[in-house]
């Protein structure tokens, strides 16, 4: 069985520039990441686009009842209700 052997050569140089440039992009990722929640909190909330419901200026009359005083446990209870708005 033959064996073969790979010797691969880099110049010093080279891996000096590949760590500078490993450096580079893992400190602009850094940066990235933690300028991603400060960008999101200056948005704010959300305004609204001009339509706004006016509450009717009346005051609010609410009727609730059911068709029988007492229920069985389980059983279905009727629940009626009116409103004046």
């Amino acid at each position: 069985m033959m064996k073969l052997a790979a010797v691969a050569c880099v110049d010093e140089s080279e891996v000096i520039k590949m760590l500078k440039l490993q450096r580079f992009f893992l400190a602009a990722l850094l940066v990235g990441l933690m300028l991603v929640p400060s960008l999101a909190h200056a948005q704010g909330a959300p305004t609204p686009l001009g339509i706004i419901p006016a509450p009717n200026p009346g005051g609010l009359s609410v009727s609730v009842w059911t068709d029988k005083q007492t229920y069985a446990v389980g059983e279905n209870a009727l629940i009626y209700f009116t409103v004046n708005q």
